[in-house]
């Protein structure tokens, strides 16, 4: 009766362990492909921004420089790609209000 309890708990416990070991695991992952859209995103805002920079210094007016790159930033392939782990009613991202904050201010 001994052993069978003794072998019952260490199943429990290596059960426990595992179950712990997978939350982690897929927690880790998670927080893996959320950085990597993270930084995806950062990318192409940085890249929109120094489009801007670049107008500017060419010396377009500052108006110009702002639509230009405000309406290819909009139309970046990369605002249609859903992002990781988002809930089903969450709002997919607004390009035009990530853009008009990071790619076309001075």
């Amino acid at each position: 009766m001994d052993a069978a309890r003794f072998q019952l708990r260490r199943v429990l416990i290596a059960v426990a362990i595992g179950l712990v070991a997978l939350t982690l695991t897929f927690y880790g992952w998670v927080q893996y492909r959320q950085s990597q859209y993270g930084d995806h995103e950062s990318a192409v805002l940085t890249r929109y921004h120094n489009d801007y920079l670049l107008c500017l210094k060419l010396g377009n007016g500052n108006l110009s420089c702002a639509r230009h790159v405000l309406a290819a930033c909009v139309k970046d392939p990369f605002w249609g790609d859903e992002k990781p782990f988002a809930s089903a009613d969450a709002l997919p991202p607004n390009p035009v209000d990530r853009c008009q904050a990071k790619a076309t201010s001075s």
